[in-house]
């Protein structure tokens, strides 16, 4: 009897398992691809590329002033006292110190300046995709990234529906 009653429940939650794998409408988009193909996203990362540039001449100009200092150092050693070599490589020090805290404010700088930039695109992209997930009826739409979808079949990307609808093309939103 408890071998019939098993074998009842086994077989009930096979029949409810494959009843649910039927209904269940999957699909995935590529978030990376979709910020740096849209138009939104193509600005933001000429925004931010014009500011990176300018931020990495300021960071070899000062790069330079230290390897210059660094040289001069190098060359006076001879004629300067110890006291005097003592004082200059406390200035190296300092020079180094500033220029580290100086590269380290602009990766931040540069780093917050892509958020605030990225946030209101992401937030379009993923109101866009729920009304892609709703209208075609999925039961879920997932994000690709390479640690997170091994292996999905090309026919559940909407990657491309979603750039196109995001830079405004036929059905966007």
């Amino acid at each position: 009897m408890k071998k019939l009653v098993s074998m009842l429940v086994l077989a009930g939650v096979f029949l409810f398992t494959g009843t649910a794998y039927a209904e269940l409408k999957l699909a995935y988009v590529d978030m990376q691809r979709v910020v740096k193909e849209s138009n939104d996203g193509k600005k933001a990362f000429r925004r931010l590329k014009k500011t990176y540039t300018r931020y990495q001449k300021l960071i070899k100009k000062k790069e330079e002033e230290i390897k210059a200092f660094q040289e001069s150092l190098k060359q006076q050693a001879m004629m300067l006292t110890e006291d005097a070599k003592k004082t200059k490589a406390q200035e190296l020090q300092r020079r180094v110190l500033e220029f580290q805290n100086f590269y380290v404010e602009k990766q931040r700088d540069l780093q917050q300046r892509e958020q605030k930039a990225m946030a209101p695109i992401l937030g379009k992209i993923v109101k866009l995709v729920q009304g892609i997930g709703s209208a075609g009826e999925y039961t879920m739409v997932l994000e690709k990234s390479e640690s997170r979808i091994l292996f999905a079949a090309p026919s559940l990307d909407l990657t491309n529906e979603v750039i196109r609808r995001v830079n405004g093309g036929k059905g966007a939103e």
